[in-house]
């Protein structure tokens, strides 16, 4: 699915970043989709430097967030951006995403990574199960 816009912002302590061509810093940006090349979207998302999460339709009105970003609440976006492109060998029986399996999703986004534990989990998992999603099955037998 390609988005039409993501926030974006540095990861960790890091103040400013450059990638793209445009100087990203602590504070979100929104990015729009048609001002880079998808390549270029495809760079943004996969840089461990900087954090994203995906611009809801009303953030495209205004290139500034409506309230400051709750650390939590950033995390929570992350990990539901995240969880559907986990392989099936990353949930347990029962469906859940390995811990272990979204640490490794998501290293180097130290915010991200402070605030992951199973109840944030949980909480993406119900989001994108409300939304339809359905966890992946092994069908490798291992």
């Amino acid at each position: 699915m390609m988005l039409k816009a993501i926030w974006i912002r540095t990861a960790g302590k890091r103040k400013t970043f450059w990638r793209c061509g445009r100087q990203w810093t602590d504070k979100e940006q929104l990015a729009l989709a048609s001002d880079f090349t998808p390549d270029e979207m495809a760079r943004l998302q996969a840089e461990k430097a900087l954090a994203w999460r995906p611009a809801e339709a009303l953030d495209l009105d205004s290139t500034t967030p409506k309230e400051p970003v709750d650390p939590a609440a950033w995390a929570l976006e992350r990990l539901v951006a995240v969880i559907p492109a986990l392989p099936a060998d990353a949930f347990t029986e029962k469906g859940t995403p390995k811990l272990d399996a979204l640490r490794a999703a998501v290293k180097g986004e130290a915010d991200v990574l402070e605030a992951l534990n199973a109840e944030l989990r949980d909480q993406a998992m119900e989001k994108l199960t409300e939304g339809g999603f359905v966890p992946p099955k092994d069908t490798t037998g291992a």
